[in-house]
């Protein structure tokens, strides 16, 4: 129907729908491509057009079913096209459609068009600015530490008068917050109506807001697409958009057992047994609790067989799952299961890496944010000292909330470590070789918050991701930079654990998987990480937590962590280490030197491996790993864009206490301790820095004759900040 450019589309008669609908996920399933729904009132039927293979929807939904009918429409037609507005009640805006207009000759067509984040940025900042308009501003005086010798800051707000039309405003605006933090889940909306649809027009009008009516001439249900995508409307979140879903009240409703009851009949297979038998080898859903080791060299299969595991477990909609991989290569397995993928090293998703998500201790958090971020800097023998620091820079910001701002959270850091291995003097801050050592750890921290989409207070909510399943994928990450990334995404990981009660010993609730575990887990039980995972491991049993590693060595894992790991899967190993891994693996002494020998020369996708045999014992034995299947095809999304309304220019003008301009003032700003900019006022005393963070604060610096004379001031990004000395 040419939704996309390569003509795989096709178009689908909606036979069998679950007892009970969830239309968000019917929206997720489609992964984000432009999909329609055809209402034919006459044979009252519910068709679907989508670029996507049925099996992909079906999968993600248990229990809806469709056939293909390839059914086009390609007359000449006059089509009535709606701009709509949210639907003004929880209830779906097709509901009710059928049984009142069943029979009628009409065709009703829900188009809905994904809208990329720098749109719904753009959209956002354009809604916020009209709101602005609207309103009386004043500026507010806040003290920063509550005393009036203190430092002070401005802040602006805006007071919005009572009206329609901004009541409007801001639903538009609380559905463009929600859609930017919805990971490229956002939609434009758009109703087509042809035949005699006056009745079904007046039926619509009292359950949407009509932002635009307009008559557009079509050619075929592929033109009618073409049009959609081209025009403006409102734009919703996955969850807005699911209220314009809705089905024939003559499809079949398939009764699903809920997935809390599914049995897993046999157990979760670890592939086919090695001796030819073709028998599956088996073990508990809750042996994962215990740990899953995967080892091997390169190219072997260890990826593969990740996922043959977590490709059973996601296809059940349980447990939870979250995928930290330093390379691209779970993105395939992520998009077919319907799973979040989200690229770190693109600009556009927000997080906020210091929010203590869900129903974790804060105290815990902060913690373990400590420990995992000293561990992963470069402070070396200094890593006491920065942990330290942090901690006394989380304890103060913690106590005002659970979601503080990520620059704020970075001055604190600055603060603590001038308290703790600092001196302030009329030349500035003179620190000892510690306090030196411990900020120059913190240079990766600097780099993260330099870039806008991780130095918000707003940002995805993480124990939502990994409810439906997220992976995390680090391949344009720099090398330098993968460790600092698996510590903070781990933290989220460790908090949304936390959160579970200590009465999972018989169940899986979550999965977490680490590709390349030994960029934060290093063989040192010495190292905090390494420390703290022994013990989690085995409190992970009874929270119901599973934990996968993936490394290329044996001998990458520190050995208490692989005596924790009773599931364990050895590929091909390097000559070096394959008597360590042999050790590991329960075979009979008088097999172990010809066990050793095949170690080394394992075909690819076969393994040796130890597993649970009902909870009771553990098994060894070799394994194969299935075929890969074909994968289906899924969209490229290729590098997001940057999203330019989160940059600005930062523009200062320098004026004496009567408001005169000052030129030839020396200035310097600085970002999270980062010079980012330096020069002279002009002749209108102005000085402009390109490519700041648009609301971000920032400090400028004028410079006196002696440092002792320099004075400091608080500025924004992309507003005209006056400066008066």
């Amino acid at each position: 129907m040419g939704i996309d450019t390569d003509g795989r589309s096709a178009v689908y008669r909606i036979t069998a729908i679950p007892e009970n609908q969830d239309r968000r996920a019917f929206v997720e399933s489609m992964l984000h491509r432009q999909f329609a729904m055809c209402h034919l009132m006459a044979s009252r039927e519910t068709l679907l057009a989508a670029p996507i293979d049925a099996a992909l929807f079906r999968g993600a939904i248990p229990g809806l079913e469709a056939e293909a009918c390839g059914s086009r429409d390609s007359r000449a037609l006059k089509t009535l096209c709606l701009i709509v507005g949210e639907p003004r009640d929880d209830l779906g805006a097709i509901d009710g459609l059928y049984k009142l207009f069943g029979g009628r000759d009409a065709r009703i067509t829900v188009v809905f068009t994904p809208v990329s984040e720098e749109r719904v940025m753009a959209e956002k900042f354009k809604v916020e600015r009209m709101l602005s308009g609207k309103g009386t501003a004043f500026t507010q005086s806040i003290s920063t530490r509550g005393d009036a010798a203190s430092e002070t800051s401005a802040v602006h707000r805006d007071l919005y008068h009572d009206s329609e039309e901004t009541d409007f405003l801001v639903g538009a605006l609380e559905a463009l917050k929600n859609a930017a933090l919805a990971n490229g889940g956002a939609y434009k909306v758009m109703i087509f109506m042809q035949g005699e649809c006056n009745d079904i027009l007046e039926y619509l009008c009292s359950k949407l807001p009509i932002l635009e009516k307009k008559t557009v001439g079509t050619q075929s249900f592929d033109d009618l697409c073409r049009i959609a995508g081209g025009l403006d409307a409102m734009i919703f979140d996955a969850s807005r958009a699911a209220k314009m879903i809705g089905f024939s009240n003559r499809i079949r409703v398939n009764k699903i057992v809920p997935v809390a009851s599914v049995a897993y009949d046999g157990g979760v297979s670890l592939g086919e047994r090695a001796s030819g038998i073709g028998e599956n080898i088996t073990t508990d859903l809750s042996a994962f609790n215990l740990g899953a080791l995967i080892s091997g060299v390169p190219g072997t299969g260890k990826t593969f067989a990740a996922m043959h595991i977590a490709s059973q477990l996601v296809g059940n909609r349980r447990p939870e799952i979250a995928i930290i991989s330093p390379t691209d290569e779970w993105n395939s397995f992520g998009h077919e299961r319907g799973l979040h993928v989200i690229a770190l090293s693109r600009a556009g998703t927000r997080f906020n890496f210091f929010k203590c998500d869900g129903s974790a201790d804060t105290r815990r958090f902060y913690e373990n944010l400590a420990m995992l971020l000293a561990s992963a800097s470069d402070a070396g023998p200094y890593t006491n000292t920065l942990e330290k620091c942090l901690l006394a820079a989380f304890r103060q910001v913690y106590s005002q909330g659970r979601a503080p701002d990520p620059v704020e959270v970075y001055e604190a850091i600055e603060e603590a470590i001038i308290e703790q291995h600092g001196k302030r003097g009329a030349g500035g801050v003179k620190y000892t070789k510690h306090g030196e050592n411990a900020r120059a750890a913190l240079q990766n921290l600097r780099v993260m918050l330099n870039r806008p989409e991780f130095s918000k207070r707003e940002g995805v909510d993480f124990p939502e991701l990994c409810r439906k399943g997220v992976v995390f994928d680090l391949s344009g990450v720099s090398n330098k930079m993968k460790q600092f990334y698996y510590a903070l995404l781990l933290n989220q990981v460790y908090g949304i654990a936390d959160g579970f009660d200590t009465r999972g010993d018989a169940d899986l609730r979550m999965l977490i998987c680490l590709e390349e575990a030994q960029a934060i887990f290093q063989a040192d039980r010495n190292y905090a990480a390494t420390a703290d995972l022994i013990q989690r491991i085995q409190d992970f049993r009874k929270r119901g937590v599973g934990l996968m590693l993936i490394t290329h060595s044996v001998t990458d894992i520190e050995p208490a962590i692989r005596r924790l790991c009773q599931t364990k899967l050895y590929f091909r190993q390097s000559a070096d280490v394959a008597r360590f891994a042999a050790n590991d693996l329960l075979f009979g002494e008088a097999e172990k030197d010809a066990l050793i020998e095949r170690l080394k020369g394992l075909e690819q996708r076969t393994c040796a491996l130890n597993y649970l045999q009902g909870r009771k014992h553990i098994g060894a034995d070799f394994a194969r790993m299935p075929e890969r299947t074909s994968e289906h095809e899924h969209e490229d999304l290729g590098e997001t864009p940057r999203d330019d309304a989160a940059t600005a220019e930062m523009k200062v003008r320098v004026v004496d206490g009567e408001g005169n301009a000052k030129e030839g003032v020396r200035l310097r700003l600085f970002y999270v301790g980062e010079k980012i900019g330096e020069g002279s006022s002009g002749s209108d005393g102005g000085f402009t820095v390109a490519n700041v963070i648009n609301g971000n604060a920032y400090r400028l610096m004028v410079l006196g004759d002696r440092r002792k004379n320099d004075r400091a001031f608080r500025v924004v990004g992309g507003e005209l900040n006056i400066v008066k000395i």
